[in-house]
């Protein structure tokens, strides 16, 4: 799958970016900024988008908004998921630090073209060996 990963920070920008291609898939663009993200959303070629609800102070609604109207799901990361207004939600959104195997979990139902349910019972929850986590 091809991803858009939208992240200021530069450590957790290249973490994302190596977890997502060990696990098969391709970077197709990475924003750093509130002024290059807008326009690299409305044009980038991905199948999905991972999205820093904060950069550098400022929220990301409207590129949530322009990844909406052309229907790619886009997993939004904050460090207070409660404070991200719902217009910056569009699709799943998961506290940071995330765990590497729940972000490949959530992008693997992205790509199944499922919707991500936070409050699964934990039976439902992928089992994995791994409790790595990307770090903000």
């Amino acid at each position: 799958m091809r991803l858009l990963v939208v992240e200021d920070n530069h450590y957790v920008a290249a973490r994302l970016i190596q977890v997502v291609k060990e696990a098969g898939h391709v970077v197709a663009g990475h924003g750093r900024s509130k002024d290059e993200t807008p326009e690299l959303a409305a044009v980038c070629e991905c199948d999905a988008a991972i999205l820093d609800a904060d950069l550098l102070g400022e929220q990301i609604a409207d590129v949530a908004t322009t990844l909406h109207t052309r229907n790619i799901p886009a997993l939004v990361l904050a460090s207070r998921p409660s404070t991200v207004p719902q217009t910056c939600i569009r699709g799943p959104i998961a506290s940071k630090p995330i765990k590497i195997a729940e972000l490949l979990r959530i992008v693997s139902l992205m790509e199944e073209g499922k919707r991500w349910n936070p409050a699964a019972p934990a039976g439902m929850q992928e089992r994995t060996a791994s409790t790595r986590t990307v770090r903000q």
